[in-house]
């Protein structure tokens, strides 16, 4: 079979498939963009209230402070003497700032026996 050919009967059997997954990406795009919203509105709020951790029957909810890390530059280091490691992490530190940020856990809805029996 031909490029063009594949090409065309590819673009044919799955063109309904595709149309999908776009809508779905744009979707998902939105829901991430307003989840992301949502988890900084909470994180505001917790801020604010002096709260840690919540927890109730659809979410647990906890706070996770800003941190910072060093690490060795590795870029600096490729090019210098692998065997002065030890003293090239002292004079050559990367510091990564971490922002704080909240973390979700959804819980499973409860299903009472009725559900089933519908």
């Amino acid at each position: 079979m031909e490029e063009k050919t594949a090409l065309q009967e590819f673009n044919n059997e799955y063109m309904a498939a595709m149309q999908k997954l776009q809508t779905l990406l744009l979707r998902k795009k939105e829901i991430e963009d307003k989840e992301n919203e949502i988890r900084a509105a909470l994180n505001r709020g917790m801020t604010e209230y002096g709260i840690t951790k919540f927890d109730n029957e659809y979410l647990t909810i906890r706070t996770v402070p800003g941190s910072r890390t060093e690490s060795v530059d590795l870029k600096t280091l490729e090019a210098l003497d692998p065997n002065e490691y030890e003293y090239l992490k002292e004079q050559y530190p990367k510091v990564t700032e971490k922002k704080p940020y909240v973390t979700i856990k959804v819980k499973e809805p409860v299903i009472e026996k009725d559900d089933f029996e519908r």
